[in-house]
This record gives structure tokens, C-alpha cells and sequence, in this order.
């Protein structure tokens, strides 16, 4: 942030990997990257899953689903293999740096740099391959290479170009669920293509043999479909041992075709159409007799195949969300679904039944600027305890742990059935109930529930609920609903924090209105007991002071101070004096010596305003309206304005930190690492030196990544972290046991 009669800040560095990173403040990958790039991988004992997540790969127990272990990359992981031959785990990054690690001690066995590949697959059977781009003008454009491993790691791998594709009818895939390798063939689609090559003993494309063809277009035509053009190959699975290969369809039909080394693919041997979902991921089980699909009805589907005749099906339906990717375990006991809401689900193949579940934060389909900003949740009950609360899937809200990044639970306010994914096809669009506003007291839980047309301001639904916590059952139940608190938007929506008055829930609204939710006497339901207005103005915002005293509200342009025990109203004015209004968009009170003061954001800047002198102490003009969050425990601000993050205090508009995202970030939250909610402890006084900040910054991006801004390490810290980056290994690993210190 930076007054107008100043130059702008220089630029921090932002870049996790530099050199200097001890000495900066940096940003830290808690949560949100999206699980379902890869497939998990089990090892050899059928006993592990790693999974890859951005720049991780986690560790996961498949009996329990725990989180035992991560390795840590420095950039996003874009293969992974296990080799079952020397108990190892493959992993590749988006930059080509490819580390071989054991498993059992989490420590990097071998590391090789691939020269001028961009990987996207890599699998090794027999031989190893790699599905990757090459950077230099031979290797341009995407082939499948066949990569030999030297046994010194100071030496380069020797590459032999497999397959090579020259037009766009039959152009490598980037997606791994689009290519399947086997030591005899290998098969992709491309639109609505399939293609496949034989090999030959040393792994390489065959060029004697039978001729036969390896290619097959689908030619159907579906009438409801409102572009046959949306229609393609999805998916691909290859059986070396049986000389199989399946494909997966857009309309959820698979095709099979058996012995192409010497038919080929010019016919498909058999047809399989019970999902009507596209089939996102399908697998052959290691002996070849079975396949398995999942899609977006959330249904697994086993298939055991015969010779003559349709197969037989088993079904595990409502697995929790739409599959993405499948993977079989070597003893075909378990597969590992990632599933559209982030998360995995280790299923026992024999039963169709879930063993186990690791769930990761739940992508929202909605940025954040639309949905529900992330908040404290930690006092309805010890579930929720220090956990941050945002979107999860449609109409629902989660509760995410960001110390152990870890999910606890979902909550499922609108109670809606979620329409298949197929429908795009058909022409058919729906509009979803969206959780928009959400606030915790004491054991109670406040939501807002909303559903619009495409007019953004013509609500169709709107329903306020009240959710109470049953610790014997550690669960909330619905409590009290209320159709359309307000008429028209509701701007905010919160719960008075002190614990020395009676549960008091506050709403906003572009009606004016400033609503007072209260219990009523016999505590059967939640009623509005009382109106405030001023001058017929908008209620855009308001917030508590830190003792609850008093009660700030920004009606239009203008700061309403109230008594909070009985709503008298202490003065008003407004908060700029300038010619142009401007809308208060969010209101946040000082901390300790600085508690008479707010920070007040609005479409253009952010205020200082003293409620003595009920008026601005300064002003710093933005281009876009800030977001701001408060600090109790050091008296901090933050405010956030597209990539620009400025950390500051109430009495200087001269920022303590000018930080530059690498990405648009927006919603924002403070957590202290305490066992309290901290709106409800006494602040200490701020001491000017930021590395003392005990709480963390969390920021969400655009992406739905959740990331906490890390202070400088101290020198002792920096020597203990120079003294890593010299030793051979340049990743690390750390066990999900550890402590995770903020």
C-alpha cells in the first residue's frame, strides 16, 4: 500500500526457491492443489498410496487413509511410478528433475536432470517411458521416448525417440488417462481417434511383422447431443498378457478390443455401455480378466469379462464424487479412486466396498470473490477447533485444518442432488443453492443460502439457517430457518464475538436494514428483534470492536457507531469527505492501544478513521476495493488487492511489508496459533518487530490454493536451512507425525 504522494515500495521476493527465501517472507503451499493430475500409485506390499499433489507427494495408509508421509519437490510433479523390482518411488517434475526415492526412509536415492523434455507421463515396465515435450528443435512437439538409465547419476540418460506423430488427427495426448503402455503395445486417443504401435523385444516401434491396422475412428452420431463435436475418447487401458485394449467414450460407452497384435483395431471385438457419464479413467486388473471404470455418476463399475457374451458388472455407487482416475493394486485387491472433490478413496475390489479415505481441501467451482470468504470456526464444538471454514462442493461448506492440512469435515446445507456431469452434452445447464455468508458462536452455526439467475441481482432462493452443535453426536443439526432475511443482498453477516452477551447474530443488507438475530426466550428459534437504519442508506458492513463495546456499520459512505448492549446510536459521519462516494465495502477495528481506531476499505481505497474524532486519520487510494483482515494478536492489517499484498498498523498509511503474489490472490483470514478463537483474546501491544507475529496470514488464490505467508527465519533458523541446501539432497521429506509449527 503506498500514500498518493509516495513512490511505490519495492518489490519482494516472492520466489520460494531463492537463495535468500530465509530472508524474506514467502508464500507456503498449505492445501487446495488438485489431487486428481495424477494417478496414486500403491507399492509393492499393497500397502501405501502416494499420491501427487502440486509439488508433494503424499504418503497415505491404505487400510486407514492416514497421512503418514511427504515428500516435497520444488516444483509440480508430473509423474510418478513405483518399481515394484528395487522397492523404489519414480517421480519426474514439469522442469524434467527426476528423483528415485525410497519409500521406507523418504530419502532421494538418485537424481537425474532430463535434458530439454517437458514430462508428462512416465511409466516404466520392461523398459521405461517417458510421454514428454521436448524444448529443442529435434524433440519438438510430443513423442513417447524410451529412456535407458545410466548407473552413475552424474551421467545422462540415453533416449530413443519410440513414437513420433506429424499431424493432428493423431497426436500424442498430454493427459496420462489418454495413453496406456505395455511391453507390447502401446495405445492413445486423440479426439475420436484411437491409434496404437506394437513394440518389439528392445521396446522400440516394430517394423516388421504382420501388417494390421492400428487405428479406428467412431463414426456414431447421437441426436440428443447438442455437438457431436464434444464427442471423443476419454480414456485408454492396454492388457500386454492378453493382448487387450479398452477405450473409454464421451456418451459412457467403452470399447474393446482383443488380440490387435493380429487383428488390430480395425473393429472393436466388443461393446460395454452401461454408464452415461463421459468415462473418465478405466483400468485393466493384472491378470486381464476384469475392468474397472468410474465416471460421473460417483459409480464405480467392475466388469468381469468373458469370451463370448456381455460381462457380468459389480457396483459401488455414491463413492462421494465423480472419478477422475482409477489405479489397481498389484494383487488386484484395491483400487484407488481420485475423485472430482479432491480427495481418494481406497476400495476393496473384492466386496465393492470404501476401506479408507484421504480428503484434501474440496476444489469450489466458485472463486473465492463469489462464495464464502475463509473464517474462524473453531468454537462450535473440537472437531472445528483453530480450522478455517470456506466452500466446499455446491451448497456445501468445509472445515479445514491449515496447521495439519488436513480436511475434518463437510456440512451439507442445501441438502440438493448434484446433476451429472454429462449434461453439458445435452444442452442442459442448472443453477446450484451456493453457501455464501457462513459465522460460528459458542455452539452455534449461522449460514446464508442463495440461488440467482443469471441476473445477478434477482434472487430466486435465500434462506438464513441456524445450525446447533450436539457434542454427544458431534454433529450439527439444523436448528431454525428463515426465508429471505433481507430483500435483496446481504452485504455481511457475522456473530457478535463476546462471550459475555447472549448468541447475537448480525445481518446486512442492500435494503438498508441492519438486522439483530437473537434466541428467543424459550430458545425454540432464532428471531429478528431488531432494525437498524441510517438515512435510508445501504448496510454494507460492519464489525465488532475487540471487546464487543461497541458495534461499527457502514450505511452508503457513512460510519454508524452503536452501544452494543442496547443499539443506541453514538454518532455518525461520513468516512471520506470527498466528491465522489464511495461505498464502504469492510469495516475492522484496532487492537490494544490502537482499539478506537478502524481500517476501512472501500471500491477505491483503504481509511484510518478515528471513532473520537469521527474522522479519517489517512487515505491510500487503490485501483480495485482491498480486502482486509485483522490480526488480534499483534495489531497487524492486511489488505489485498489483486497480486499486491501490504501488510501495515492503524497509525501509519506506510506499509511494514509490500509483498507481490506470483498469482491474484483474495480471500484472507488470520489465524493464532491458540486454542481459542482469537476475536476473543486480549491483543498484545504491537512491538514493531514482524518476525514476532505469532499468527499466520492464509490467502486463497483464484485457483482455490490455500497458502499462509511465511515471516523471515531467524539467523539461527536461516544457518540450520543453508546447512540443508548443502547437503546432496535437494528435496526433502517430512512425516505427516511431526509437529507443524506455525
Amino acid at each position: 500500500m503506498k500514500s498518493k504522494a509516495k513512490e511505490t515500495p519495492q518489490k519482494a521476493d516472492n520466489s520460494e526457491n531463492a537463495e535468500n527465501s530465509g530472508n524474506t517472507w514467502h508464500l507456503e503451499r498449505i492445501g487446495g492443489s488438485a489431487l486428481s493430475l495424477l494417478r496414486p500409485v500403491f507399492d509393492s506390499r499393497n500397502e501405501k498410496v502416494m499420491c501427487a499433489s502440486g509439488g508433494d507427494v503424499l504418503i497415505i495408509e491404505a487400510q486407514t487413509g492416514a497421512l503418514v508421509g511427504k515428500l516435497e519437490h520444488s516444483e509440480t510433479v508430473v509423474a510418478l511410478h513405483f518399481s515394484s523390482v528395487n522397492e523404489q518411488l519414480v517421480t519426474c517434475t514439469n522442469r524434467g528433475d527426476l528423483y528415485i526415492w525410497d519409500v521406507g526412509t523418504r530419502t532421494v536415492v538418485k537424481y537425474h536432470k532430463l535434458p530439454a523434455v517437458e514430462v508428462f507421463a512416465m511409466v516404466t515396465l520392461k523398459h521405461t517411458y517417458v510421454l514428454g515435450v521436448g524444448s529443442e528443435r529435434q524433440h519438438k512437439g510430443t513423442k513417447v521416448f524410451k529412456c535407458e538409465w545410466p548407473d552413475s547419476a552424474t551421467e545422462q540418460p540415453q533416449w530413443t525417440m519410440v513414437i513420433e506423430t506429424n499431424t493432428t488427427d493423431n497426436a500424442l495426448p498430454t493427459d496420462e488417462r489418454m495413453i496406456a503402455f505395455s511391453d507390447t503395445l502401446i495405445a492413445w486417443c486423440c479426439k475420436k481417434q484411437i491409434h496404437a504401435r506394437l513394440l518389439n523385444e528392445d521396446g522400440e516401434a516394430s517394423k516388421s511383422g504382420k501388417r494390421v491396422p492400428l487405428s479406428y475412428t467412431c463414426a456414431e452420431k447421437y441426436e440428443r447431443v447438442v455437438d457431436n463435436d464434444l464427442l471423443k475418447f476419454e480414456s485408454v487401458a492396454v492388457h500386454g498378457p492378453t493382448d487387450s485394449v479398452a477405450a473409454g467414450f464421451s456418451t459412457g460407452k467403452i470399447f474393446l478390443w482383443y488380440n490387435v497384435s493380429n487383428v488390430g483395431l480395425a473393429r472393436p471385438s466388443q461393446f460395454i455401455h452401461w454408464q452415461k457419464s463421459p468415462v473418465m479413467d478405466l483400468v485393466f486388473t493384472h491378470e486381464g480378466t476384469s475392468l474397472v471404470s468410474g465416471g460421473g455418476e460417483t459409480v464405480l463399475v467392475k466388469y468381469t469379462l468373458h469370451s463370448a457374451g456381455q460381462p457380468t458388472r459389480q457396483f459401488l455407487a455414491r463413492v462421494g464424487g465423480g472419478i477422475l482416475r482409477v489405479s489397481m493394486s498389484s494383487d488386484n485387491a484395491r483400487c484407488a479412486l481420485v475423485l472430482d472433490d479432491n480427495s481418494v478413496q481406497i476400495v476393496h475390489t473384492i466386496v465393492m466396498n470404501v476401506v479408507a479415505s484421504a480428503q484434501g481441501l474440496i476444489k469450489s467451482r466458485l472463486p473465492p470473490s463469489m462464495g464464502l470468504k475463509m473464517d474462524w470456526a473453531g468454537a462450535a464444538g473440537p472437531r472445528t477447533l483453530g480450522s478455517i471454514l470456506t466452500n466446499g462442493r455446491p451448497g456445501q461448506i468445509q472445515f479445514f485444518d491449515p496447521v495439519q492440512a488436513m480436511h475434518i469435515f463437510s456440512l451439507d446445507v442445501s441438502g440438493q442432488n448434484l446433476p451429472d456431469s454429462d449434461r453439458q452434452l445435452y444442452g442442459e445447464t442448472y443453477t446450484w443453492s451456493e453457501v455464501v455468508r457462513a459465522s460460528t458462536a459458542k455452539h452455534w452455526l449461522a449460514t446464508l443460502e442463495c440461488r440467482s439467475d443469471a441476473v445477478e441481482t434477482h434472487l430466486e432462493e435465500l434462506y438464513l439457517k441456524f445450525w446447533q452443535f450436539d457434542p454427544d453426536q458431534n454433529r450439527f443439526s439444523l436448528h431454525t430457518v428463515a426465508e429471505y432475511p433481507h430483500n435483496g443482498l446481504v452485504t455481511e453477516f457475522d456473530f457478535r464475538p463476546s462471550t459475555d452477551f447472549e448468541p447475537c447474530l448480525l445481518t446486512a443488507g442492500k435494503d438498508g436494514k441492519l438486522k439483530i438475530w437473537t434466541l428467543n426466550d424459550d430458545s425454540k428459534a432464532w428471531q429478528c428483534e431488531r432494525v437498524l437504519t441510517y438515512q435510508a442508506l445501504p448496510a454494507n458492513a460492519f464489525a465488532f470492536s475487540a471487546r464487543s463495546a461497541a458495534l461499527a456499520s457502514g450505511f452508503g459512505d457513512v460510519i454508524a457507531l452503536w452501544q452494543n448492549d442496547d443499539w443506541t446510536l453514538l454518532g455518525a459521519a461520513q468516512v471520506f469527505q470527498s466528491d465522489v462516494n464511495a461505498e464502504i465495502k469492510q469495516i475492522q477495528w484496532g487492537m490494544g492501544s490502537q482499539e478506537h481506531m478502524l481500517v476501512v476499505s472501500t471500491d477505491r481505497a483503504v481509511i484510518a478513521w478515528d471513532t473520537r474524532s469521527l474522522s479519517a486519520v489517512w487515505v491510500v487510494g487503490q485501483k480495485s476495493a482491498p480486502m482486509l483482515a485483522g490480526d488480534p494478536s499483534s495489531g497487524l492489517f492486511a489488505a489485498i488487492s489483486g497480486v499486491h499484498l501490504f501488510l501495515f498498523t492503524p497509525t501509519s498509511p506506510e506499509p511494514l511489508l509490500t509483498y507481490l503474489f506470483p498469482t491474484a490472490q483474495d480471500a484472507v483470514c488470520w489465524v493464532a496459533p491458540v486454542s481459542a478463537n482469537p476475536r476473543q483474546r486480549q491483543p498484545s501491544e504491537y512491538s514493531g518487530q514482524m518476525t514476532t507475529v505469532n499468527s499466520r496470514l492464509f490467502v486463497m488464490s483464484e485457483g482455490r490454493e490455500l497458502s499462509a505467508l511465511v515471516p523471515p527465519l531467524s539467523r539461527s533458523q536461516r544457518s540450520a536451512k543453508r546447512k540443508q541446501v548443502d547437503e546432496p539432497s535437494e528435496l526433502k521429506s517430512t512425516s505427516a507425525d511431526a509437529k507443524t509449527p506455525f
